[in-house]
Order: C-alpha cells, then sequence, then structure tokens
C-alpha cells in the first residue's frame, strides 16, 4: 500500500490533482506513515467519518502533508437512505 502511494506521489506533476477513493483501513496506514504514528497509535488513536474527505499536499521536495482530514461537512446529517 505504502509502495502504491509513494508511486503515485512520484509520478504527480506540479499543479496535478488526483483522486483516490479508499476504505478506512487503508486511509488510516497512509495518515499514520504521514504522521509518524506508531502502529498502534495508526489503528486506535484516528477516527474517520463515513464519506469523509482527506486531502493531502506534495511539497516541492517530495514530502507528503495532510492539508484536511475527516472532513464530512459534505454530508446531511439529517439525510436518510
Amino acid at each position: 500500500m505504502l509502495a502504491a502511494l509513494t508511486a503515485l506521489k512520484d509520478s504527480v506533476a506540479p499543479g496535478e490533482t488526483v483522486i483516490v477513493v479508499t476504505h478506512g483501513g487503508p486511509l488510516y496506514l497512509v495518515l499514520g506513515w504521514i504522521k509518524s504514528f506508531g502502529v498502534m497509535a495508526t489503528v486506535m488513536d484516528q477516527e474517520q467519518g463515513n464519506c469523509a474527505i482527506n486531502e493531502f499536499a506534495v511539497d516541492g521536495d517530495g514530502t507528503l502533508s495532510v492539508e484536511r482530514e475527516n472532513d464530512t461537512g459534505h454530508v446531511d446529517a439529517e439525510s436518510t437512505l
């Protein structure tokens, strides 16, 4: 998973936008890796709401950073399916 993320990150051109859709497990792994969390913190100390948006940026030196995390503002809490 992290190898695929690294390959994707390395292939993104400056100013390019990429959208990745995933489940919570891989997302926890990516967030924990970016934040330099240990295994327990990666699994236990993070939350992701359903349909949450997470935004990452690739800095000039290739470093990933978290720009937006667990944003569920687009989800209408009163709607039901």
